[in-house]
This record gives C-alpha cells, structure tokens and sequence, in this order.
C-alpha cells in the first residue's frame, strides 16, 4: 500500500470514527433527555427505572452520565421501560471514488 492510500485510508477511519462518536451522543442526549422529562413529569428515579430494568442503579448511572458507555441495547431497553423507542433511518452522503 502506497503512503498516500495508507493517508486515505487513515482519514476514512477517523472520519467514521468521528461519526460513529457523534451517532452514539446523539441517542445519548436523547435518552438522557427523555430521561429528565420522565423525572420532571413522572418523578422517575433511576432507582426506579434499574428495578424496571432488573440492573443496578449504578449502571443506570452510568448509562445517562457516560456517552460512551450507553450501547445501542442498552439506550433501546432504557427508552422502552420509559415509554418511547428509538427509530433510525439511513441517509444517502457522497463518499469519495463511490456514487450513491
């Protein structure tokens, strides 16, 4: 492999890098915030929430502190124990040498 393709190839990981870390934020923020209106409306507690779940309170903790820590399983078994559910849809983006 010649030093340039090993440079592109390179900046393609850390470009899906930075987008796996952006996805996995994004459900972060809209677990946690469902999570606040669920507190505020309901009184929910994560106490509440880890017993519905049969977990810990502390890996709830962790779940709603940590971006990184929150998988996809766990965000979808958060939002359904809270009512909600998560939906995704792919989106076509131009990607270099690859037509859509």
């Amino acid at each position: 492999m010649q030093r340039d393709d090993r440079a592109k190839v390179a900046h393609g990981a850390s470009a899906a890098d930075a987008a796996v870390t952006a996805l996995q934020t994004e459900i972060w923020r809209l677990v946690r915030a469902r999570f606040e209106a669920q507190r505020e409306s309901r009184g929910l507690t994560q106490a509440a929430l880890a017993a519905q779940l049969g977990v810990p309170r502390t890996q709830v903790c962790v779940w709603l502190r940590e971006p990184g820590r929150m998988t996809v399983k766990a965000a979808a078994r958060l939002l359904i124990a809270m009512g909600a559910e998560l939906r995704c849809q792919v989106e076509e983006r131009p990607v270099d040498g690859i037509k859509p």
